[in-house]
């Protein structure tokens, strides 16, 4: 175990949400991995991209009584976790209803030879990974975020809705393709989203062939939640 005041957590739920938006390609490996940092002042950060799409989760880092025995944290800390079923099925395995404060991957910071110890805690047991943080500088994901005081309109969304719209087109069956490692390859069809206003349903458009050469467009519509003043 760490000494105390040397170990740092990460909500497991933050792990299995970053592992979505994490490359395949391996010749951009730093992009295979998780980034996890924690400043000075006590925030930490989980980032995750393969340069299409980017996942960027902000805590407080701070104990979680039962689960980290340990003092707040005041340096900072930074690395590339890679992304593997392993480090997967540790974040699965942590908590459980019956210990929820348990629902969290422990880092110990003390890493040798660039190996970083991990724990987590179920009710029937506690599991370790010590994967070898990926060497190499994480992109500074903060420049692909703008100033949202130039946004021409902010809509709030249920997210599921917007998963569930998005999954009826791609159910639809119009395929289109991706070009990944040099090669087209079956993927979902583009979609063109339309937002009009803060109050209008968001739409989402795509259009394409079905297996059998039938030409087909599709919509969805995803109502915004209208906040009452």
């Amino acid at each position: 175990m760490a000494e105390k005041g040397f170990e740092m957590r990460i909500p497991s739920s933050l792990i299995k949400a970053a592992a979505l938006c994490t490359s395949r390609d391996i010749t951009r490996f730093q992009l295979t991995g998780i980034h996890v940092t924690r400043a000075a002042g006590g925030i930490a950060r989980v980032e995750s991209t393969d340069g299409k799409s980017l996942y960027r989760a902000s805590y407080r880092h701070e104990d979680v009584q039962g689960w980290m025995d340990t003092r707040q944290p005041t340096g900072t800390f930074e690395a590339i976790l890679p992304m593997s079923k392993e480090l997967l099925e540790l974040a699965k395995s942590a908590g459980g209803k019956t210990i929820p404060e348990a629902a969290n991957i422990r880092i110990d910071e003390l890493k040798s030879n660039g190996y970083i110890p991990m724990y987590s805690r179920s009710p029937e047991t506690e599991k370790s990974l010590s994967p070898k943080a990926i060497d190499g500088s994480f992109p500074d994901v903060q420049v692909a975020f703008k100033d949202r005081s130039e946004a021409l309109v902010q809509v709030r969304i249920n997210p599921l809705l917007m998963i569930r719209a998005c999954q009826a087109i791609i159910d639809s069956g119009c395929a289109g393709t991706i070009r990944e490692k040099g090669k087209d390859i079956p993927a979902s069809p583009d979609c063109v989203m339309t937002i009009f206003d803060a109050e209008h349903p968001i739409e989402l458009d795509a259009q394409g062939k079905t297996m059998d050469g039938t030409e087909v467009a599709v919509s969805a519509l995803v109502m915004p939640l209208v906040i009452k003043k």
